[in-house]
């Protein structure tokens, strides 16, 4: 029988902001809206009645409130939200809001989504 382990004893770690607040991350923005399946890993384009639904979703938000909280219950049931995977099928619910900081771009990605590299077999 072997003898009994010190406790292992771990150093607290210290926070700390890589950026920031209000500084862009740095990167490139498509030029459209994309999403990814959480079923098979697929990124694509987010089709257009899913965009048209998320814009009258999102009409009445101010630009300064956070759409999350600002939107009424009801838009999260929105049905138009609903729409397939174009690569494995599976049906998706998307949020009645878009994440958007193209305003903080320092270029943009191009290519349609077949091509990119992290797209998933």
């Amino acid at each position: 029988m072997r003898g009994a382990q010190p406790p292992i004893r771990l150093r607290p770690l210290k926070s700390e902001s890589l950026y920031s607040e209000g500084e862009p991350i740095p990167g490139d923005y498509m030029d459209f809206v994309t999403a990814a399946c959480p079923w098979c890993g697929a990124r694509f384009q987010v089709p257009e009645p899913v965009l048209d639904a998320i814009a009258v979703c999102a009409a009445p938000i101010a630009g300064d409130q956070p759409p999350c909280l600002a939107l009424p219950a009801v838009a999260w049931d929105e049905p138009h939200l609903l729409s397939e995977c174009p690569r494995c099928g599976k049906l998706l619910r998307f949020n009645p809001f878009v994440v958007d900081n193209a305003n903080h771009s320092t270029g943009a990605v191009t290519g349609a989504p077949e091509e990119w590299e992290n797209d998933h077999a």
